[in-house]
């Protein structure tokens, strides 16, 4: 599936640049125009689908679907949503706010908001963070304390907290913090105890 990248790269690297493969400089020119037109290609894809998906999302249509029911049934739908949905936290606080503007209830909307970061650990701050995570695992460190960290560097940053400031009073972002703490802590725990 990929192999159009690596014959892209061949052709600019080694037959337009004319730089050899077996040199230092081709092989990183090689290796820099193979993942750069991949990655950005898989952006392009990534930023169609969900641009795509958040049309279809409306709070509206959300509401008509959580209104008017249980808590017992609106909180697991709520969490559901934040697993499927392929939001990083960045573009689930908008939603979160459209959400309560809607009129959906805080705690449905809570349940939304924190199980969205819960459930895909690995998604925007995860390549800034993947150099550091091979170091650690290369050191040794064990793979739950590790995806402990990468989910705590994506959801419990300084650039989210200052985006739900915006929205959240204060003692609420302190109880979404707790909480994702505790809950990233244990995941951390919970992976190192069955890969033991």
């Amino acid at each position: 599936m990929f192999e159009i990248f690596t014959k892209l790269a061949d052709v600019v690297t080694y037959d337009v640049m004319m730089l050899g493969a077996e040199t230092r400089l081709g092989s990183a020119v090689h290796f820099f125009i193979e993942d750069v037109t991949k990655i950005f290609t898989l952006l392009l894809v990534i930023v169609f689908a969900i641009g795509f998906f958040r049309a279809l999302l409306t709070p509206e249509r959300v509401r008509k679907v959580v209104s008017g029911r249980s808590g017992f049934v609106s909180y697991p739908l709520a969490v559901g949503l934040g697993a499927l949905t392929p939001f990083c936290s960045c573009s689930s606080v908008p939603l979160f706010v459209g959400f309560l503007e809607a009129g959906i209830p805080l705690g449905v909307t809570m349940a939304f908001l924190i199980a969205s970061p819960m459930i895909k650990p690995l998604y925007s701050n995860a390549t800034g963070v993947i150099p550091i995570v091979d170091a650690l695992m290369g050191k040794g460190v064990p793979v739950g304390t590790v995806l402990a960290l990468m989910m705590s560097v994506a959801a419990i940053s300084l650039p989210e907290m200052i985006i739900l400031r915006k929205v959240l009073k204060i003692p609420l972002i302190a109880t979404f913090t707790v909480i994702l703490f505790v809950a990233f802590i244990a995941v951390g725990y919970l992976f190192n105890a069955m890969l033991a």
